[in-house]
């Protein structure tokens, strides 16, 4: 057993911090979740819903089990506060710089109230931080084939459980590593419904409290920690973690390109277009981070404004590469770039015969992103 590593992982530009009771739209999804936010396309196929200023998640039809569609009085108040907070949270990186904020998958924290009726025991891999927040409070627990949930609220077990082998296969075979994907093994997934329980577990391992909804634990643990709340942590907190567990795993101990860690996450975890408007603005200013800088990255850029094109250029790399070449390529993309860290090495290995050269990929790629 060990603790947690020093260095988690930042998913920067959706900071929510606590949400008002303003309502919105709600896609309500065939497994029970209730979403909210704004609904911006909706068609016979899908719905796309905005639920930070700059963030949108796309559910298919299929999902779906009801559209509840609020006033344009009451969407223009929640687009207000969606401003207003990240106004907050800006101004914040701004005085206190990142390294303020722990590497962590942050999301919105809101309350909830837990319901249990099981106390579950403490499984004998738990690590000593799994086994800590497991001996606090009653818990329940699922089993699936690859995963093993304990929660707190029947609803969130529920959810998690049907989500979960689900997001698994998808990640697997969007980066096409089925074959270097361990099936053996099972992950752990702990869900915190008591908000001041969730507050003294991140105190104890010295976490912002404000500022974290979630994050995943690397190194071999395989293990996810979840605060449920008003944004689809289903569909973005919970696949962006585990996509971080899997590239974990695939790469085998080697260091992972930072871009493509968080590119690959954010890809997963459904945030098309997030900060779009301000990565289009800096293209055309000449503002971005050049290609070349963007893949060698060792840390997360020191200025709160980098870090958003940061989030949103490795994610738009990644969209690219798959929505242009297709997964199968990006599949041979991932093992090339995961052996030899080598990014043009990779790239040239895979796209070659598409693109010639790293500097052409990159003026496709702009041009990509002002399209």
């Amino acid at each position: 057993m060990g603790y947690l590593p020093k260095r988690l992982f930042l998913f920067l530009s959706t900071l929510i911090l606590f949400p008002a009771a303003v309502l919105a739209d709600t896609v309500i999804l065939k497994n029970g979740n209730r979403i909210k936010g704004i609904v911006v396309e909706e068609s016979d196929t899908h719905i796309v819903l905005q639920f930070d200023r700059e963030a949108t998640v796309t559910f298919s039809r299929l999902e779906v089990a009801e559209l509840q569609l609020d006033s344009e009085e009451e969407r223009k108040l929640l687009q207000t506060e969606w401003a207003g907070r990240t106004e907050t949270l800006l101004n914040t990186l701004a005085a206190e710089g990142p390294e303020a904020i722990p590497d962590i998958l942050t999301e919105a924290i809101a309350p909830k109230e837990a319901v249990a009726s099981i106390t579950v025991g403490v499984p004998s891999s738990a690590t000593k931080e799994l086994e800590r927040l497991l001996s606090q409070g009653v818990w329940n627990s699922r089993k699936t084939r690859h995963f093993v949930i304990y929660y707190q609220d029947s609803s969130h077990g529920k959810a998690v459980a049907g989500r979960a082998e689900y997001s698994l296969e998808k990640i697997v075979d969007d980066l096409r590593i089925r074959r270097k994907h361990d099936w053996n093994q099972t992950y752990t997934v702990a869900v915190v419904a008591d908000e001041s329980q969730w507050r003294r577990f991140l105190e104890e391992l010295g976490i912002q409290t404000e500022l974290t909804g979630g994050f995943a634990a690397k190194g071999g643990r395989r293990q996810i920690f979840l605060y449920p709340n008003s944004i689809p942590y289903l569909e973005v907190a919970f696949p962006h973690e585990l996509t971080h567990l899997v590239l974990d795993e695939v790469a085998g101990g080697k260091k992972i390109p930072l871009w493509f860690d968080e590119g690959c996450a954010n890809y997963e975890g459904g945030i098309i277009g997030l900060d779009e408007d301000l990565l289009v603005a800096s293209v055309y200013a000449g503002k971005h981070i050049p290609l070349q800088e963007l893949v060698t990255l060792q840390g997360y850029p020191k200025d709160a404004e980098r870090i958003r094109l940061f989030y949103t250029e490795s994610e738009k790399l990644v969209e690219y590469l798959i929505g242009q070449f297709g997964r199968r390529r990006f599949g041979e993309f991932t093992e090339s770039l995961l052996k030899t860290g080598d990014f043009e090495k990779a790239f040239l290995s895979v796209y070659g015969g598409k693109i010639g050269t790293v500097k052409e990929l990159e003026q496709r790629w702009l041009q990509y992103i002002i399209e």
